[in-house]
C-alpha cells in the first residue's frame, strides 16, 4: 500500500499589474485538497502573479507530493 503527505502547492495567475489577489485564487486547491486527504492534505504554498502563461490558460497549479510504500 502506498501512502504519502502532500507538501506544497504552487500556484501562478495571468493577472495585470492591479490583481493583487493571487492568494485567494489557490485558496479552492488548498481547501479541497484538504477536504480530500485530511492532515495529509495540509501544505505549504506559494501564490504568483505572471503576464502570460502557455496556451494562454489563467492558471496554471503544482503540486510537490511526498509518497511513502
Amino acid at each position: 500500500m502506498t501512502s504519502g503527505t502532500l507538501t506544497e502547492l504552487s500556484e501562478s495567475s495571468a493577472s495585470t499589474p492591479d490583481f493583487t489577489e493571487q492568494p485567494y485564487v489557490i485558496n479552492g486547491a488548498s481547501d479541497l485538497l484538504v477536504e480530500l486527504f485530511g492532515e495529509k492534505g495540509r501544505h505549504s504554498r506559494c501564490a504568483m502573479s505572471v503576464n502570460s502563461l502557455p496556451l494562454n490558460i489563467c492558471v496554471e497549479v503544482e503540486l510537490i507530493a511526498e509518497v511513502e510504500q
